[in-house]
């Protein structure tokens, strides 16, 4: 198998796992929904935008918890997958909803 096929195999692995179960026990569930989204928009597979989703979903769920605006800045810009997640969905909906000039 290809590494394209290999991605995406652990892609459709990923996908089976988001839809059925919180990721109890990852250390780090942004980055797995963010490494998912990754591999099913390179697949140009519409069920990306469904994982993107719940991964900013989660993120903004965690976000949401922290009551100090520097800190909850800090979580959503230093940590990079939270960042990617953030620019990712914002692209995702500029794409959707463009805003005409």
């Amino acid at each position: 198998m290809n590494q394209a096929g290999s991605a995406l195999a652990h892609g459709e692995w990923l996908y089976a796992r988001l839809r059925a179960e919180p990721l109890y026990g990852a250390e780090e569930p942004l980055r797995v929904y963010l490494t998912c989204y990754r591999v099913l928009r390179a697949d140009d597979d519409p069920r990306a935008a469904e994982i993107l989703d719940a991964g900013y979903a989660l993120l903004m769920k965690q976000a949401a918890t922290i009551s100090a605006a520097e800190t909850r800045r800090q979580f959503l810009q230093d940590i990079p997958w939270h960042r990617e997640l953030t620019s990712e969905a914002s692209k995702e909906r500029a794409a959707v909803n463009p805003i005409p000039f």
